[in-house]
């Protein structure tokens, strides 16, 4: 068996979950919060086959769409984190899509 990890932005989630119900994919459902961006994100947990993982990906590629978006650069003055100021500058950034991480499952055991 298989743990797929995907975190994807907060537009794409309600299409994915969508798609997964539709697909009678079984999932669990976490809000969570990017490093780089600080936006919204959803984590969805799935636990499959192995057989099942390719499918499963292909039907997240056709849910989880990029878009770039422009967002201010951060400006660092020094070496620690205190030093990180706003700036005027932007920077063009890709977001969206999903990022998916598979991973072995020992035991799925459900009480």
């Amino acid at each position: 068996m298989k743990l797929l990890i995907v975190i994807t932005h907060e537009e794409n989630a309600e299409d994915l979950e969508s798609t997964f119900v539709e697909k009678k994919i079984h999932f669990t459902k976490l809000e969570s919060k990017g490093g780089f961006l600080k936006q919204k994100n959803s984590t969805f947990l799935l636990a499959c086959k192995k057989e099942q993982v390719d499918p499963i990906i292909e039907l997240i590629k056709n849910k989880a769409k990029q878009k770039e978006e422009t967002v201010s650069a951060p400006l660092f003055t020094g070496t620690d984190v205190e030093s990180i100021m706003s700036s005027s500058s932007t920077v063009t950034v890709t977001v969206g899509g999903a990022t998916i991480l598979v991973v072995p499952l020992e035991k799925l055991i459900k009480i």
